[in-house]
Formats: C-alpha cells, structure tokens, sequence
C-alpha cells in the first residue's frame, strides 16, 4: 500500500494547519496527487471520497480541479462533458466571488488558469468544438496578460498554440501550431530544446496539418 506523502512544513506552519479545520483535508489532497502523479487516478480518486467537504474555496478548487483529472484520464465522452460543465459551474463561482470583492485581477490566478486548461480538454474530448473554441480564447487572453513577465504562463500558451489544430480548420490551425514548433525549438544549431517533449508534439502536430493541407513536403 502506498504511503503518504509528508509534507515538506515548518514546526511552526505545521502546528498552525493541524489547529485549523483543514489538516485532515490537505493529508488526504496530498495523498491523492501523489496517487495520481504516478498514474493511479483510481487510487487518487478514493481518496478524495474520503477527504470530506473542503472548509475553504481555495481547498474546494484543488478538489474539483483533482476529480475533474481523474474523470478525465478515464477517457469517456460522457465523463468529459460532466467534467466540463463542473468546471464551467467552478469558474462561474471564481468570477463571483471576484466581482464581490471588486477585484480586476483573479484572486487565485494559479488554479483558475489550471481549471481553465482542463476544461478546454474536456471541451475537446466530449467533441464540443464551439465551447472548446471558446474556452481557448478566454484562457489566451489570461496566458496573454501574464506571459510578459510569467516564463511559465509563455509556455502555456504556446502549449494552447499547439493543440491548434483539435479545434480549429488546418488553415486556420496552421501558423498558430507553427508558432509553437518556433517557441519550443532549440535556441541554435546543435543544442537540445528545453521543452523536448512539447517540441516533438508540435511537430507531430505540424506535420499532420501540413499533410491535410496537401503539403506533407513542405519544409
């Protein structure tokens, strides 16, 4: 059987999360990632049945965000439009507690992008393409904003360039995967890319547009 996770916590926040109403919470959600950084989202799955009801939104967020994952990897239709319209009601409670405060920017930035990403992936697995279009564009205007001064938020994006071509027509797809290939290739002659698998799928993804278009022997 596999053992928890600890947590890498000083004395002192350790001691403050377990006087608070979430320790029990957060073994169980460590837990759970663990099980499915390793591939077992069943494993991952029980043990979020067993963690109880959150006692704050951002614990509440980790939770949706987690057994949408797990639904996800079980790679049924049915499954991925239920996951898609949960994140869709999560999102909608993110915005709403952010028009409340009157707040511009979102107060959980990080997993709202991550909620954001995962549904487009339920859009496209439940073959929704309009919605997966839509969900792509609002997720682009955020990466947009941050990729300025966030390295990680530039590689998202690009990430969303090169699955271009699952939602929209080759011509269309086309130079959005390209740019991608272009983001992820090695910075000069002779060095490896620093991303390797997302250059190797770029391409993959290029060359099966450029072989729909009728140009497989473009350069």
């Amino acid at each position: 059987m596999r053992q928890p996770i600890e947590l890498s916590l000083s004395a002192e926040h350790a001691a403050e999360l377990q006087a608070s109403r979430h320790g029990l919470f957060v073994e169980k959600l460590c837990c759970a990632y663990d099980a499915a950084a390793s591939g077992n989202f069943h494993e991952a799955s029980d043990n979020l049945a067993r963690s109880g009801e959150p006692h704050a939104f951002p614990l509440y967020l980790e939770k949706v965000y987690l057994e949408s994952l797990c639904r996800m990897e079980l790679r049924r239709i049915d499954l991925a439009r239920e996951t898609a319209s949960t994140l869709a009601t999560c999102l909608s409670e993110l915005k709403a507690r952010q028009l409340a405060q009157d707040a511009t920017q979102s107060t959980f930035p990080e997993i709202e992008l991550r909620l954001q990403l995962l549904q487009i992936q339920a859009h496209v697995l439940a073959a929704d393409v309009p919605q997966a279009r839509k969900a792509t564009e609002t997720a682009k205007i955020e990466l947009h904003k941050r990729a300025a001064f966030d390295p990680d938020a530039r590689v998202k994006l690009h990430q969303i360039l090169r699955k271009a071509n699952a939602i929209h027509l080759c011509s269309v797809a086309e130079p959005q995967v390209r740019q991608a290939v272009n983001f992820f290739a090695p910075s000069s002659e002779g060095e490896l890319p620093q991303y390797p698998l997302e250059y190797y799928r770029s391409l993959t993804n290029l060359s099966g547009v450029l072989i729909q278009m009728g140009n497989g022997r473009r350069q």
